[in-house]
């Protein structure tokens, strides 16, 4: 009867220690999908209210170009090419400034005729680099920093800059 007791007993705790070894992966993975719900709430956002200044400025005649053009900045690249980074250099292309390249992590291609990099490729030199996820600006720069010895400008600081002036 004890050899009997002594394995139910184990099997329960083995199915005890699984459930909460289940439970425990559960609860870590509600904090991890929190921690990126809450990550991405606070990406959109400021791309929110990036493209109300960006219409606020645009509204008032003021273009990002201007001040790319007052600053020297003939031959730019952008880091980012989704839908802000095909404003920015619709914008861009419009008013004679070179976008000589883009860096994208993933994009296989772009809706204008302009190179694609990644942050591995030998990246062009050119006058400044203009970084759209201005959510992860800071990462982006440090990997940046170690490949370019050109300016590294967040978009919202063009914005912000171009709205003060």
């Amino acid at each position: 009867m004890k050899k009997k007791y002594r394995r139910r007993s184990k099997k329960v705790i083995a199915l005890l220690l699984y459930v909460a070894g289940i439970g425990f992966s559960a609860f870590e993975f509600g904090l991890i999908v929190s921690k990126n719900k809450d990550d991405v709430i606070k990406k959109y956002k400021s791309y929110f209210y990036l493209m109300l200044e960006w219409m606020t400025i645009l509204e008032n005649g003021k273009l990002i170009s201007d001040y790319l053009d007052e600053k020297g900045y003939t031959r730019i690249a952008v880091y980012g090419g989704r839908d802000m980074g095909e404003h920015l250099v619709k914008q861009i292309v419009e008013r004679d400034i070179s976008v000589a390249y883009i860096i994208d992590r993933s994009l296989s291609r772009f809706k204008y005729d302009i190179p694609i990099y990644t942050l591995e490729d030998q990246l062009p030199m050119v006058d400044a680099i203009i970084v759209t996820p201005i959510w992860d600006y800071g990462n982006i720069k440090t990997k940046l920093s170690a490949k370019v010895s050109c300016p590294i400008i967040p978009m919202d600081n063009l914005i912000v800059r171009d709205a003060d002036e």
